[in-house]
């Protein structure tokens, strides 16, 4: 099994992990670059038995599952919004980041 190290991914295929090794690193990264205090952040990731979890960045249990994803996507919008300052990530099949939305006053507002 060829290691994944963050930041890096393979060019072609999921291999036989699923693409879960794909998506451990991608959260991995994701939870490394940012503060956990400055803002909540659910991720919707798919789940490896079969349908979508919506999870907690830094959590180590998922917050909810559910057979498909646009349950989990409303699921984890109404999570990020409640908390004042959230963000919701979604991930596809192979585990990279196809979407975010940040809720709240966003510290970092920049003009444009």
């Amino acid at each position: 099994m060829q290691e994944v190290v963050p930041g890096r991914y393979r060019a072609a295929g999921r291999g036989r992990d699923g693409g879960a090794a794909i998506l451990a690193a991608t959260l991995e990264e994701s939870m490394a670059t940012r503060k956990s205090s400055e803002r909540q952040v659910y991720h919707v990731v798919p789940n490896p038995k079969g349908g979508w979890d919506v999870k907690k960045e830094g959590g180590a249990r998922a917050s909810s599952h559910h057979d498909t994803k646009a349950p989990a996507l409303a699921d984890a919008r109404e999570r990020a919004m409640k908390g004042g300052l959230g963000q919701v990530r979604i991930h596809g099949q192979d585990g990279r980041i196809q979407k975010e939305w940040t809720y709240g006053k966003d510290p970092q507002r920049t003009p444009g």
